[in-house]
């Protein structure tokens, strides 16, 4: 078992919902972290877009199941399991990459969704099943969500605060711990204000 490896970093995630049915995220790591690399075989990405399983664009892919009301750190919600269904679209929320091709990642998993509020407090994602092709045998996250308040937008945010992901490949066990702080939001938007030409105020 080799020993733990700590590492700090900069992390930006960008999300692009110019077009209504399609949601891009990208993660990025600044380039201390890439002249680094983190430790391991591979980098763990793709924990911000799991909770995009909730999104109506992407609900109809997956079976729900509310298994009741349960508790997250003290706190009533609701446990809710989903996993991919097979008269679906393939998962585009997870994928496997290597240098010659990009495999999807069929999941399930289950959510801890607060009673008053609806917010996910909680998520855990498993494999359908292995990926055999790599020797990818599993690929678990589990995620700790939390209110972040962005006063100079006047919105608050339930993001990721803590992300364990544990992985089995090619006979390497491996756990990446990611926890995250000093939120900054940088929202890039546009408005429009349409008036009377230049010329035409001029005649009146």
């Amino acid at each position: 078992m080799g020993r733990p490896i700590s590492r700090q970093f900069d992390y930006l995630v960008l999300i692009d919902t110019t077009l209504p049915t399609l949601i891009q995220v990208q993660e990025v790591r600044d380039k201390e972290s890439e002249r680094v690399r983190l430790p391991g075989r591979l980098q763990d990405m793709g924990g911000p877009v799991l909770a995009l399983a909730f999104h109506r664009e992407f609900q109809s892919d997956f079976e729900w199941t509310c298994e009741g009301l349960g508790k997250w750190r003290d706190q009533p919600a609701w446990i809710v399991h989903f996993q991919q269904r097979s008269d679906r679209r393939t998962s585009l929320l997870s994928s496997f990459g290597t240098a010659s091709q990009q495999y999807a990642l069929p999941l399930k998993g289950r959510a801890w969704v607060a009673q008053t509020g609806g917010e996910v407090l909680h998520l855990e994602t498993d494999l359908m099943k292995p990926l055999v092709p790599v020797d990818l045998m599993r690929e678990h996250f589990a995620i700790n969500y939390a209110p972040v308040e962005f006063r100079s937008h006047h919105v608050v945010l339930w993001l990721p605060e803590d992300v364990d992901t544990y992985i089995q490949y090619q006979g390497h066990f491996l756990h990446y711990y990611h926890h995250f702080s000093n939120f900054k939001l940088f929202w890039v938007g546009a408005t429009q204000q349409i008036g009377q030409p230049k010329d035409a105020e001029e005649k009146q």
